[in-house]
């Protein structure tokens, strides 16, 4: 057959457009037929028509028995959440709020053969630039942080054997903000109740933690503690770069770091005096930095 010549769905019988071929071991699938795969099937291409056929079949029945799913529990944020059928034993993740659509897979308990987590963290170092255009090292090194939450699912008598999945969109860039926190405890829920489940538990005796929810005020004061933290980090960074660009002037020490403040590393006790005329007494001299502005934080932790 050509390159270009028409081709048909070995499942359905449709005609399939152009770019719009899945191939099989055996044949050739179209693209409305292969969107109705699991969407933990990883091996399409190594599946025979026959057994694809099996597979769609297998689906449609997974669908209907979603429509009458009695959900009991649900643990999960704004992305990925697991749903649990205490009466029945059963459960299924999906990132879909209406579920039935999505058509994620119906799992049984006794499934479970085990969990593992991951709060992965990605770290990049920041540079400042200096006044002939080199990239260095802020004193001390200074990174910007991401964290992503994931949980991995080991299941027996399925065709994916490891179920791996992210409950957060997007990254989550402090580890002290609220929705840090509330991530870290439903990932060891999760964990929890996965770990039941690989040990025998069924409707009856399943724990289901409840889940952290940070009230409003402590948000906002977690958020206040964030902003004052990166507002610190912001002024110690510009100091930094000041000396870097301002010939003769010190450099800064490490300034604040959290969660505990730093040291002081200059202050009034050792500035060189200012010179002032003659019976008046001397003064500190001036700061060697950026002025203090805002909320009167310095960089230099005065």
């Amino acid at each position: 057959m050509g390159l270009f010549d028409k081709k048909y769905c070995d499942i359905c019988g449709a005609k399939i457009g152009l770019l719009g071929n899945r191939k099989l071991a055996d044949g050739n699938m179209c693209k409305n037929c292969a969107s109705l795969i699991s969407p933990w099937m990883t091996d399409r291409k190594e599946q025979t028509v026959a057994e694809m056929a099996d597979h769609l079949a297998y689906r449609s029945v997974n669908k209907d028995a979603l429509r009458n799913f009695q959900v009991s529990d649900v643990l999960g944020y704004n992305y990925y959440k697991l749903y649990i059928n205490r009466a029945e034993g059963t459960w299924f993740i999906t990132s879909h709020q209406n579920y039935v659509d999505a058509n994620p897979d119906i799992l049984s308990f006794n499934q479970v053969t085990g969990c593992e987590i991951d709060i992965h963290e990605s770290k990049r170092e920041l540079y400042a630039k200096t006044s002939d255009n080199r990239m260095v090292s802020y004193n001390p090194p200074e990174y910007d942080y991401d964290y992503d939450f994931y949980v991995t699912v080991y299941v027996t008598g399925f065709f994916n054997n490891v179920m791996k999945f992210k409950l957060n969109t997007g990254t989550i860039e402090d580890m002290y903000s609220p929705q840090y926190k509330e991530l870290e405890s439903l990932v060891y829920n999760i964990k929890n109740v996965f770990d039941q489940m690989a040990q025998g538990a069924d409707g009856s005796n399943l724990v289901v933690p409840e889940q952290l929810v940070i009230d409003s005020f402590t948000r906002q004061q977690m958020q206040r503690e964030s902003n004052m933290y990166k507002d610190m980090r912001r002024r110690r960074m510009e100091a930094f770069e000041y000396a870097l660009r301002t010939p003769g002037a010190p450099a800064p020490g490490p300034g604040y770091n959290r969660p505990t403040p730093g040291p002081a590393v200059s202050g009034p006790a050792n500035r060189p005096p200012q010179p002032t005329p003659a019976g008046r007494p001397a003064q500190p001299g001036p700061h060697p930095g950026p002025r203090p502005h805002g909320n009167g934080f310095r960089p230099d932790n005065r």
